[in-house]
C-alpha cells in the first residue's frame, strides 16, 4: 500500500446574532493527515502476456507521467495509409489541423507517411495549407496491386479494411522505411504528445514491438493486443512478417 500526505480541512462552526436571524459563520483549521492509496488490482491478463515475454510499463493517475528524453538515434516512420473504395468518399477529420500540429511538435523523433491514392492530395490541404516537413504524402497508383504483389492477397479495398491490414504495413511499404530504425501505424483523428518523452531507448530499442494499449488491459473483455492509434515496430525482417503468425490471415485480408 503507498501512502501519500494530503491535507485536510476539519470544520468548526459558530453562529452569531445578527438582528432579529441568525447567521451562520464558518471556521476551517488546516491539519496534517496522512492517505492511504489502494495498490492496483491484480490483473488476470498479466500471466497471458508475462508468458510471451512482454514488460508492462505502467502509468497510474489521470494522465502519463514522462520518464526520461529519448535517443537522436532512434528515427520512427509512422505510416498511415488513406484509401476509399468505390463510391466511398475521403474524409478529413474536422480537427486535422490539430494533428499536424503535434506531428510537427515530434519532427525531431518521427516522420509521417501519408499513402494516398491517385488525386487525393488536395483533400488534405483544403483544412490545412501548411504543412510541416516531417509529413509526407506519397501517391500510391494502385493500392490493389501493390498488396496482390507483397502479400500475395487481393485486397477489397474499403475505408474499413484498411484497419485490419495495419500489422503489414512494414512488409508492404518496406521500400520507404530503409532510413528508420522503426515503423509504426497509427491514426489521424488522435492527438500526440511528446512522443520523445515516452518512447525512450529503454522502452523501443529492447522490444521488437512497442504498443499503447487502448482498451482497459485487465478486462475480461480485452481483446486488442495491438492499438491502432499506435504501434511501434523495430525496423527487422522478424517484424515485418510478423502478421504472416497470425491464423488465417489470407482470409482476414480478402474479406469484403
Amino acid at each position: 500500500m503507498a501512502r501519500s500526505k494530503r491535507y485536510e480541512r476539519s470544520q468548526a462552526s459558530r453562529t452569531t446574532q445578527v438582528g432579529n436571524g441568525r447567521e451562520k459563520i464558518m471556521s476551517f483549521s488546516i491539519r496534517n493527515v496522512t492517505a492511504s492509496m489502494p495498490s492496483p488490482p491484480p490483473c488476470p491478463n498479466n500471466n497471458i502476456h508475462h508468458h510471451r515475454r512482454a514488460t508492462f510499463v505502467y502509468r497510474l493517475g489521470m494522465g502519463a507521467l514522462a520518464i526520461a528524453t529519448g535517443s537522436s538515434n532512434t528515427r520512427l516512420a509512422i505510416v498511415m495509409p488513406w484509401v476509399k473504395g468505390a463510391g466511398e468518399q475521403l474524409r478529413i477529420p474536422p480537427f486535422f489541423s490539430f494533428w499536424v500540429a503535434s506531428a510537427a511538435r515530434n519532427a525531431g523523433l518521427a516522420d509521417f507517411l501519408i499513402f494516398h491514392g491517385p488525386g487525393m492530395r488536395s483533400l488534405f490541404f483544403e483544412k490545412q495549407p501548411a504543412m510541416p516537413p516531417n509529413i509526407r504524402f506519397i501517391e500510391i497508383a494502385d493500392f490493389v496491386e501493390l498488396y496482390r504483389n507483397k502479400i500475395e492477397v487481393k485486397v477489397p479495398f474499403t475505408t474499413s479494411i484498411i484497419k485490419d491490414l495495419k500489422p503489414a504495413i512494414g512488409h508492404v511499404y518496406s521500400e520507404y522505411l530503409q532510413q528508420y530504425t522503426h515503423w509504426a501505424f497509427g491514426d489521424a483523428d488522435v492527438v500526440y504528445g511528446d512522443l520523445r518523452r515516452f518512447l525512450t531507448d529503454d522502452v523501443i530499442n529492447k522490444h521488437d514491438v512497442t504498443t499503447v494499449i487502448s482498451d482497459h488491459f485487465c478486462s475480461k473483455k480485452y481483446y486488442t493486443l495491438w492499438a491502432g492509434q499506435l504501434t511501434v515496430f523495430k525496423n527487422n525482417e522478424w517484424t515485418r512478417q510478423l502478421f504472416r503468425q497470425v491464423p488465417k490471415w489470407q482470409g482476414i485480408f480478402s474479406r469484403p
